[in-house]
């Protein structure tokens, strides 16, 4: 993992980033192992997915990426096509990348 610039897992889409309160008050959730492993940037879940939205916006992304896109223009872009699609809020605003760019 110490060479993955980007981890997009397929457990994503189950709150990932939701995580449990510590006793020092920190929240620790599935990203921060994968940040210790080496991962650079993750694109995370709050909450659980909706499966077609949340394969809309990975496929977007990857085809963006693919294209020389940068990740943070391509998730935005991404989220800008389902939202444009119509899509409401509770299906695409659990979305959001943590990490330093690659």
């Amino acid at each position: 993992m110490r060479e993955c610039s980007l981890v997009l897992a397929p457990w994503a889409v189950k709150r990932t980033a939701q995580g449990k309160p510590t006793a020092s008050d920190e929240w620790i959730g599935l990203y921060l192992p994968l940040f210790y492993s080496g991962a650079q940037q993750l694109l995370v879940s709050l909450y659980d997915a909706d499966s077609e939205t949340a394969m809309k916006v990975m496929v977007e992304v990857h085809t963006l990426l693919s294209k020389g896109v940068a990740l943070a223009s391509a998730f935005g872009q991404a989220i800008k096509a389902v939202i444009d699609e119509g899509r409401p809020p509770a299906l695409w605003a659990n979305w959001y990348l943590v990490g330093l760019p690659a």
